[in-house]
């Protein structure tokens, strides 16, 4: 009887943990409400401010009257002291940042020249105040023309003094300050004379005064001249009188200008008319044409005689001169070459005769072995001459190898990150052939794949993609083989398959997206084993019941 007991509690341990695991997955976290937090002291520079709790303010008052409201700082003590702080800020930002302060009593530099929204948050719950600081009025004597008003407590400045307000000062008044009780006074000007001119006395110049002084002083003019009327010598006068003589002018000539005969006048006009001198010739000096004189400049200049040539003779190059010496040189010839024809050597004549001969060249010669790398070489030379010919031959032709196809920068050994993008690269075995010839193979990227997630994608070597679910993911590509024909690379038929299998997400994550796979798996094709081993557990633990029940019933009988 006692064995069966003992079997029994075991049975209902094991039953009582199968249910306890279920509920645990069905429950959710339900943390008890917080109270609501509250400031319970707020002081600047050491100024406490009167919490009101029921209108949600606070006022700070009596703090010196210099106090700088836009940079204080704030002492908060809160309840719960552990609670967080936070200010509104003056202007909403593109961040919305909120300045935080730390936990519990903390100091924290704010503007408060206007009203400011404090936050106590704790533990979701939030409590705002609105702060209110102000300061002292200053207090000082008015300013008066000659002294500033001051603060007598802080010492600021609060208005500049006025200055005198004068009324302006004449030629016989002084100026005087029109504020009430000013007695101050500055000079009057005395007047401003002008100078007399010849029609006018000297006068004062300031506005609304019409004193003069003495007589005007008439005229002083000068003589006529060839150029100037008679005209007023005095500074500022432009009184003039009759008119000017004018010039009376001798005639030009070949070395003067035409001058005026005025005594005390030396002047001349236009210049002096120049020799006018016929050009020197071969055999005659320049002369003057003009009537009367005859001035003659230089020598005759003689023959300027060109050189020679070959089929020129020796010619005078002077315009209008038609004489000649000597006979033509005729040509000087070269011998013809393999380039050149057979050419005059004297310096200036480019006359040629005939046709350049040509090269008679050589066999060619391989003086390089063409390689899969290098392209090789050949040569000739010419038989009459040192000249030489070299031509490139076509290297060997390239079969690129499938094995060194690629899926780069996908790495097996790491833990990719869930929602985050992860790039690779595909490089085909060849690609790097940048001079192909005919006969070249190579392979380039044509399409990737992950399997059981998405259909090949057309890539030009670059792809990147995102997981979401954790697990094991095979990323596939496909590399196409071309071949170099006819000056372009052309398909072919053969392609080549290269696969690397990535780990998403870490090892936990893996492992609860596999229990909650098999669970939508269990759920969708009606699995119900757990709940009938459920069922079945309790009908034995039942009928063991009954059995114990009856037993005992027959031995009491």
């Amino acid at each position: 009887m006692k064995t069966i007991k003992k079997w029994m509690a075991y049975f209902m341990a094991v039953l009582m943990l199968c249910s306890m695991s279920q509920v645990r997955v069905l429950a959710e976290d339900a943390l008890p409400t917080a109270d609501t937090p509250k400031i319970t002291e707020f002081k600047i520079q050491g100024v406490k401010g009167t919490v009101d709790d029921q209108q949600q303010k606070i006022n700070v008052a009596g703090l010196p009257c210099n106090t700088d409201l836009t940079s204080l700082t704030a002492e908060v003590t809160c309840d719960p002291a552990d609670a967080i702080v936070r200010f509104d800020p003056l202007k909403p930002s593109a961040d919305d940042g909120q300045k935080k302060l730390e936990q519990g009593n903390a100091l924290q530099t704010e503007d408060f020249s206007v009203p400011r929204i404090c936050n106590v948050e704790y533990q979701g719950q939030i409590n705002s105040y609105t702060v209110t600081v102000s300061t002292l009025s200053h207090a000082g004597d008015p300013a008066t023309c000659t002294n500033d008003s001051v603060c007598k407590t802080c010492g600021m400045l609060l208005e500049e003094k006025w200055g005198h307000d004068l009324l302006a000062a004449t030629c016989t008044e002084k100026a005087k300050c029109q504020r009430s009780g000013c007695s101050y006074t500055e000079p009057a000007l005395g007047h401003d004379l002008s100078k007399a001119t010849c029609t006018e006395p000297a006068r004062c110049q300031r506005e609304g005064c019409d004193y003069t002084e003495g007589e005007a002083l008439g005229h002083d003019l000068s003589k006529a001249t060839c150029t100037e009327l008679a005209r007023c010598q005095r500074e500022g006068c432009d009184y003039a009188e009759g008119e000017a003589l004018g010039h009376n002018l001798s005639k030009a000539t070949c070395t003067e200008p035409a001058r005026c005969q005025r005594e005390g006048c030396d002047y001349a006009e236009g210049e002096a008319l120049g020799h006018d001198l016929s050009k020197a010739t071969c055999t005659e000096p320049a002369r003057c044409q003009r009537e009367g004189c005859d001035y003659t400049e230089g020598e005759a200049l003689g023959h300027d005689l060109s050189k020679a040539t070959c089929t020129e003779p020796a010619r005078c190059q002077r315009e209008g001169c038609d004489y000649t010496e000597g006979k033509a040189l005729g040509h000087d010839l070269s011998k013809a070459t393999c380039t050149e024809a057979a050419k005059c050597q004297r310096e200036g004549c480019h006359y040629t005769e005939g046709k350049p001969l040509g090269h008679d060249m050589n066999a060619w010669t391989v003086t390089k072995k063409s390689t899969t790398t290098e392209k090789g070489e050949q040569a000739r030379n010419c038989k009459r001459c040192d000249y030489r010919e070299t031509e490139l031959i076509e290297r060997l032709s390239r079969k690129a190898d499938a094995g060194k196809n690629q899926i780069a920068d996908l790495r097996t050994d790491i833990n990719y990150p869930l929602d985050e993008t992860i790039t690779f690269h595909l490089y085909g075995a060849g690609q790097d052939n940048t001079e192909p010839v005919d006969g070249d193979t190579r392979y380039v990227p044509e399409s990737w794949k992950i399997e059981n997630q998405f259909d090949w994608r057309e890539t030009d070597g670059e792809s990147g993609f995102q997981i979401h679910k954790a697990g094991f993911y095979k990323v596939m590509a496909s590399f196409r083989q071309q071949k170099f024909e006819s000056g372009t690379w052309q398909n072919t038929d053969q392609t080549d398959i290269k696969e690397v299998t990535i780990k998403a997400g870490t090892e936990a994550q893996r492992e609860e997206q596999a229990r909650k796979d098999a669970a939508k798996k269990a759920a969708k094709t009606g699995d119900t084993s757990q709940m009938f081993v459920y069922i079945l557990l309790l009908l034995v633990a039942a009928g063991l019941a009954v059995f114990v029940i009856v037993r005992n019933k027959k031995k009491q009988q």
